[in-house]
């Protein structure tokens, strides 16, 4: 099943024992166009600290249900990533998305939009697809572009830089809204 990420935002994440936390961020591997890892923001506390869980971890997004599922048991939740400043530690190949959601997208020609929403495959964690909204006069239309034509991601300029013009069709129904 396809899902918007931006959707999965604030989300409770829910462990085998109960409530671990909330949805705040995703990493991606932008090499592969995969979602790497989920950061839960703790409920519990006086001064929680973001734990970094694993995609292996993720069971899947429970619509029926008010969250997030994962399989973490709450006695191995010490032993995940601690911090959301990665600074020198970061992988290159890893961006977060409340980063890199609000890049424009850049073609030879000049500027096409500005990216909203990732597309994710529930399935694997893959993104194939970004929403892009796209300036029209007044308007803006949000279309698809698959990642895999972007040829670099400037993060000092926030921007993707496009290999070519050539956006995708219309969204799917499911993305028109919000």
């Amino acid at each position: 099943m396809k899902i918007l990420l931006g959707r999965l935002m604030g989300v409770p994440v829910l462990g085998p024992e109960g409530r671990l936390g909330t949805v705040s961020d995703f990493y991606f591997d932008e090499g592969r166009w995969a979602v790497r890892f989920l950061v839960c923001t703790p409920s519990f506390g006086l001064a929680p600290k973001p734990r970094i869980i694993p995609s292996r971890y993720f069971v899947r997004k429970e619509w029926d249900s008010p969250g997030f599922l994962v399989s973490v048991p709450f006695r191995g939740w010490d032993s995940l990533r601690t911090g959301m400043t990665w600074d020198q530690r970061e992988p290159a190949h890893l961006q977060s998305y409340r980063e890199v959601r609000r890049y424009e997208l850049r073609a030879p020609s000049g500027s096409l939009g500005h990216c909203q929403d990732f597309v994710v495959d529930e399935s694997r964690w893959t993104i194939p697809n970004l929403v892009i909204r796209v300036p029209i006069r007044r308007w803006s239309r949000r279309v698809l572009a698959s990642p895999h034509r972007i040829e670099e991601i400037a993060r000092d300029d926030r921007m993707f830089l496009l290999d070519s013009e050539a956006l995708g069709e219309e969204p799917y129904p499911w993305a028109l809204g919000g």
